[in-house]
Formats: C-alpha cells, structure tokens, sequence
C-alpha cells in the first residue's frame, strides 16, 4: 500500500476479483484517501484509478481527485464543526498562519466545484472559519 501511496505511474487498478480481504482494501484505501491531516491527504495518491476505492471515481483528472478529497476532508471536519480547531492543529497559530487564511477561503471556493452530493456547501464552511479561525488575529494587523 505504501508504494501504491507514492505511485504517479500506474493510472488503473483493478482490484474487484482478487483475494483481498476487508483489512487489505482497508489499507489500500488509505493510500488514496487519507484523512488524519492536509498533508496526509496531499501526499496521497491522485493519480491511479482503483475499481474498489470509494471516492475515487474513474475518468476525473488526477487535480479533480484531489480536490475532491481536500474538499470531502473539510467537509467532514465541518459537520464536526471542527474545521478551525484542525487548521489550528495543522498549521499552528503562530505569526505565519495568518497570511494562510485567505488562500484557504480561496480554496474551499475552488474545491468546491468538484464537491459531492453529500458535501456541505462551500458558504457553510466558509461562515464556520470566518467566525472561528484567526479572524481577530488577521484584522489586527491591517
């Protein structure tokens, strides 16, 4: 799985009638989708087609992959309302973070184009992190 994980050659993999039991595709899974942090997620493999991985529908461009999954991943930690709590997490509050917040508004906005039925709306998450995450902090500087 790890290799699959690092793959950028392989486009399709099929996976259906093979012996592989629910712990393995399990594991494989987690070599295309990745939700423990952004950069899990990031360093998953976008480009690889697989039959039995949900998620990862055929015929999308490796980009489209990904912003899917960046945008599943937001949208889940939203439900949780938990979004900025992990932004906090991941990136830290130091002076740095700050100038961060407006590439990631501007990426839920693009992400969302590829977002699924299930996915919450781009305004939901983008209301929770305007409300929750550096917002004093960012308009203390200006």
């Amino acid at each position: 799985a790890q290799a699959l994980k690092q793959n950028t050659y392989l486009r399709t993999l099929y996976l259906k009638h093979n012996s592989i039991t629910s712990v393995g595709f399990l594991t494989i899974g987690a070599a295309f989708h990745d939700h423990s942090s952004l950069s899990a997620m990031e360093s998953c493999n976008h480009t690889c087609w697989v039959d039995c991985v949900e998620g990862n529908d055929y015929g999308m461009t490796p980009r489209q992959r990904r912003n899917r999954k960046l945008y599943q991943l937001l949208s889940t930690r939203h439900v949780e309302s938990s979004t900025a709590r992990h932004l906090n997490a991941e990136f830290g509050e130091e002076q740095f973070t700050i100038r961060l917040v407006p590439k990631v508004l501007h990426c839920i906005k693009r992400y969302s184009i590829d977002e699924t039925e299930d996915s919450s709306t781009p305004l939901s998450i983008t209301f929770e992190l305007i409300k929750s995450w550096m917002m004093p902090e960012l308009f203390e500087h200006h």
